[in-house]
């Protein structure tokens, strides 16, 4: 965080930067406070306004610097008709000092009358594209106020059928439909016709509408009916508004998007830098290029943009060290050959659906079919759909790419295209999410790394980290030209389904893969579940080859079987294996290890019943045992490695691809633990699973499939699950798949258990160095190993964007307090909702002077819900909470509160007598901490108030301390906070 701080001051606050022009060139100077009729070209004679800019364009020639006053704002866009050259550039900058000067496309809206009830209108005759209050963003007034409808009927490209739209005929005609299509789509269709529930759009859409897929409708009168929304009658010249909180919108900044672009660079218009602006409140793009050479966009601020933040099309554009944020579709978009995009911070792009683009966009970069462009060292973090869309001979190195697909499907923190020697080197990818709440998907498919290329040749995936992705770290979803290239040196960690994917879904018919090489590369995973490698094929009779895997790290601590192979054309199988199955079959990865460690996902701490499963031990015989289907049977055996007596499964391939053994049923509760163990010998080396069945249907389990080895040796395994289902006649299958063909299983119990979970994450812990810089980092006096086993103490130092995974095995699961307050300032009791911050809760001893024993930080969301985890604690054991929010006054526990089974639930909304002393403020029927504690004294007095006005004086916006209600506006509301409770001598009350 410090370092994102750090980048948005140097982009905010740069140095002006002077470009040494030729003979012939002239700087102009333009301020808020300069006169038009001036002739522009001393600070004192300064022009006043873009209009005079673009008045003076004609006559502009190379070298031509167009300088705005720093801490001025200018209304509209300038458009740029003339060239500059090379070592001539013509020029728009800024000059003097504070902050940049704000280029705004948003006009002020006032003269507001009330309409009815909340709703106020105000005459306004500029088409509208957004409106912001107070800096925010207002909702277009939409049905449903929150949410999706859902498509019943979908009329192909032409409209869609919902029950849910029952208004008369013609209702909706000329609304918005802002309708999901695809997974990784949203498009916006204006209403030709409504009837019976069935809409007709006036144009086709991209994507065929979709049954279940999701759809609102916006943009009429009749839909204002709640706070933050508004609509604009062009017709009618009126713009109509429910502003926050019901108030007089006349005492709010309420502005409208009006103008198009804040600078338009007219086609084949070369050598033009744009550096040191701030571009804030535009319909189309902050900085629009459709297609010139030598464009160079620097230190700017980029906000609030209705569509692209920059665009830029050309040969050698430089993109560097700007700062792109709350941008409604992509931030930056380029065709770009040779030239470079570098340390620019993008945050918060496309995450209103339905506001974006039609079809596919909501990306932080564009860059698609650039060809020899440098991507590298920007932080790109917030995005609705793919962080990066990259292809072609581009070079993508050095980058951070954090919470991607936050509203859409279907991609990846970096999604590839067509590509001929492309670069992806040394990058972070974590937490690419996936959002199916409109869409009629059930999975989520977030991947770090997605090749969706028709051609990927001579490229290169090397030293990438991808982690806490939802669906995969790499997926190379192989198409028809997949040759020479290079999968090296990655880390896969705790992506959610699987760690690397290759496959052919795409292609339609067989095409090899050529020269692929895949090694060296650590596939990490957390969960049983997870498989390390999958390979799938869905063309041609044989399991398809997909490259030369070798001295790559599969790591399960959970299972030993975690890599996968899938065909789905006849005869299709579905194949699990060891690493060394796996290097016998295939002959690959024989340099590669598996796993050296081992853990259990939860720790038993009490048994709650007796054993579930009826003649588990197969003393005398097996009855209450089953077979399935008819060429699988079961028998009483005696086996020399288990113990006076078994059963023995037979299977030779009759009736399904697996053959099943079978238990008595048995009652399962929802959220429940259940211990599995099992003993198993063979006459040689096969591989068995067990699986949890449900009466509730053939698609419905209490536990998935589990994969374990036997031989002649005896094994004893032992997993324990966690109940999704409430089934009174579950049961439990032994699985067996050709040529395991026989086998021997004893000692088959499950037995009802309370558990203490073990956080896997702590046992196989990654460290992560997102930064420019190398990073040390300490190990807090922990004796880790590597993946070799080896002890590693003290300090790691990790280089720039690399990571590095330790195992733990001494890990000490962690103490969970589930915490519910609210802030006082940032709490609204009408909607119940709080803003969400972080607050740090202390845990501490009951004797004086009630010294820390542990702290956690965590964010409490806008339920006043957080979840904070401790180490030091122990389980029944006395101790003091406090809290402490950054402007709020530290707040303690009124008794003693201790740990249960690891889990603590503290509630300090409830009464006052939560808190000691009953040191909590009611806000309508909840209790809440006070506000406006800012220096940190242990009361709320003078000196808090006299910090939070002079903020106030200045309106200081942003992350502040000052900002005590948490609307990043540090105004008179804030002062009230500190104002109140200062007078009621508000002071930490503690023991």
């Amino acid at each position: 965080m410090s370092f994102i701080i750090l980048l948005k001051s140097i982009l905010v606050f740069g140095f002006s930067i002077f470009i040494v022009s030729n003979s012939f060139s002239t700087v102009y100077y333009i301020a808020a406070s300069g006169n038009d009729s001036n002739n522009g070209t001393s600070p004192g004679s300064a022009w006043q306004t873009i209009a005079k800019v673009n008045e003076k364009m004609p006559t502009a020639t190379a070298g031509d610097q167009f300088l705005f006053n720093k801490g001025d704002t200018f209304y509209g866009q300038i458009t740029v008709i003339n060239t500059g050259t090379s070592g001539n550039e013509m020029v728009f900058g800024s000059y003097g000092s504070g902050n940049p000067p704000i280029f705004t496309g948003k006009k002020v809206i006032t003269s507001w009358t009330l309409h009815s009830g909340n709703i106020y209108k105000a005459p306004f005759t500029d088409s509208i594209n957004h409106i912001y209050a107070n800096g925010k963003l207002m909702t277009i007034a939409r049905y449903p106020n929150t949410g999706f409808f859902k498509i019943n009927y979908a009329n192909g490209n032409s409209g869609l059928y919902s029950t849910q739209l029952n208004q008369a005929n013609g209702y909706w005609n000329g609304a918005n439909c802002r309708v999901r299509t695809v997974n990784w789509a949203y498009e916006t269709k204006k209403v030709a016709t409504f009837g019976s529930g069935t809409v007709t759009f006036t144009s086709p859409t991209t994507y065929p509408t979709g049954v279940n897929y999701g759809f609102y409708m916006d943009n009429k009168l009749v839909l204002l009916d709640v706070q933050s929304e508004w609509y604009q009658d062009i017709a009618g010249g009126y713009v109509y508004f429910y502003a926050p909180g019901g108030i007089n919108p006349n005492s709010m900044q309420v502005e409208g998007t009006v103008a198009k672009n804040g600078i338009y660079v007219n086609p084949n218009r070369h050598f033009i830098k744009v550096q040191d602006l701030n571009f804030n409140g535009y319909a189309n793009a902050g900085v629009n290029v459709p297609t010139s050479n030598n464009i160079t966009v620097t230190g700017c601020s980029v906000t609030q943009i209705s569509n692209y933040g920059i665009i830029v099309n050309g040969f050698n554009a430089v993109i560097n060290n700007n700062y792109l944020e709350d941008i409604l579709n992509t931030a930056v978009f380029g065709i770009i050959t040779n030239g470079e995009i570098k340390n620019n911070f993008i945050n918060r792009i496309g995450l209103i659906p339905g506001y974006g683009v039609n079809t596919r966009g909501y990306m932080g970069l564009e860059i698609l079919f650039s060809k020899g462009l440098l991507v590298e060292s920007n932080i790109i973090d917030s995005i609705g759909y793919s962080g990066i869309s990259v292809g072609f001979s581009s070079k993508v190195r050095k980058n951070y790419v954090n919470y991607s697909l936050l509203q859409l499907n279907d991609g990846a923190g970096i999604d590839i295209g067509n590509s001929d020697t492309l670069e992806i080197i040394d990058n972070v990818v974590l937490n690419t999410k996936g959002n199916i709440e409109s869409s009629a998907s059930v999975a989520l498919y977030g991947s770090g790394i997605y090749v969706n290329a028709g051609v990927l040749k001579n490229s290169t995936i090397q030293g990438n980290t991808c982690a806490f992705n939802s669906y995969s770290g790499l997926y190379l979803d192989h198409k028809t030209g997949t040759e020479n290239n290079k999968i090296i040196g990655n880390t896969f960690y705790n992506n959610s389904i699987l760690q690397m994917l290759f496959a052919d879904y795409s292609i339609g018919t067989n095409t090899p893969v050529f020269n692929t090489i895949v090694k060296k590369n650590i596939a990490y995973s957390l969960q049983s579940e997870q498989n390390c490698l999958v390979l799938r094929t869905y063309t041609g009779n044989s399991q398809n080859v997909y490259g030369d895997f070798d001295s790559n790290y599969y790591y399960n601590p959970y299972s030993d079987y975690m890599i996968r192979r899938t065909k789905f054309t006849a005869p299709s199988s579905d194949l699990v294996h060891s690493l060394s199955e796996w290097q016998n079959i295939s002959n690959e990865d024989m340099q590669s290890k598996s796993s050296i460690f081992h853990f259990s996902e939860f720790g038993i701490t009490d048994t709650l019943s007796s054993n579930m499963i009826i003649n588990s031990s197969f003393n005398t015989n097996t009855s209450n045992w089953s077979s399935w289907p008819y060429g699988a049977t079961i028998g009483w055996a005696s086996h020399p490695m288990l113990d006076s007596g078994c059963m023995r499964m037979r299977w030779n391939g009759g009736g399904n691809y697996l053959g099943l053994s079978l238990t008595n049923r048995y009652s399962i509760t929802n959220g429940s633990y259940y211990l599995v163990s099992i003993s198993s010998a063979g006459n040689h080396n096969g591989t068995f699973n067990m699986w949890g069945l449900s009466s509730i249907s053939g698609n419905t389990f209490s536990f998935p499939q589990k994969y374990f080895n036997y031989d002649n040796e005896r094994k004893d395994y032992s997993f324990t699950y966690k109940s999704e289902i409430n089934d009174a006649q579950a049961y439990m299958s032994i699985g067996m798949i050709l040529p395991d063909s026989v086998a021997y299983f004893d000692n088959v119990n499950m037995y009802k258990v309370s558990v203490d979970k073990l956080d896997s994450s702590q046992l196989s812990k990654i460290f992560i160095n997102s930064n420019s810089t190398p990073l040390s980092v300490s190990l807090n006096g922990i004796e880790y190993k590597d993946l070799d086993g080896y002890p590693v103490t003290g300090n790691i130092l990790l280089q720039p964007y690399s990571s590095k995974i330790l195992v733990n095995e001494g890990y000490i699961p962690s103490r969970k307090l589930n915490l519910k307050a609210f802030i006082e300032g940032f709490y609204n009791s009408s909607s119940g909702k709080m803003v969400p911050d972080t607050i740090t809760a202390y845990i501490r001893n009951i004797s004086s002077p009630y010294g820390i024993i542990d702290s956690a930080r965590s964010i409490i969301d806008s339920t006043g819900n957080g979840s904070f985890d401790f180490y030091n604690p122990f389980n029944s054991t006395n101790y003091f909470l406090s809290v402490k929010h950054r402007n709020s006054l530290e707040t303690w526990s009124s008794t003693y509160i201790s740990f249960t089974n690891n889990n603590l639930i503290y509630d300090f909304t409830t009464s006052a007598s939560k808190a000691y002393g009953n040191n909590l403020i009611q806000v309508g029927d909840k209790y809440c901490i006070y506000s406006g504690e800012i220096i940190d004294d242990g009361q709320i007095e003078l000196s808090d108030i006299l910090m939070v006005s002079n903020a106030a004086n200045i309106f200081k916006t942003g992350y502040v301390l000052e900002d005590v209600n948490g609307d990043n506006i540090t105004d008179l509301s804030d002062v009230g906070f500190a104002y109140n409770n200062s007078a009621a001598f508000v002071h930490v009350i503690k023991p």
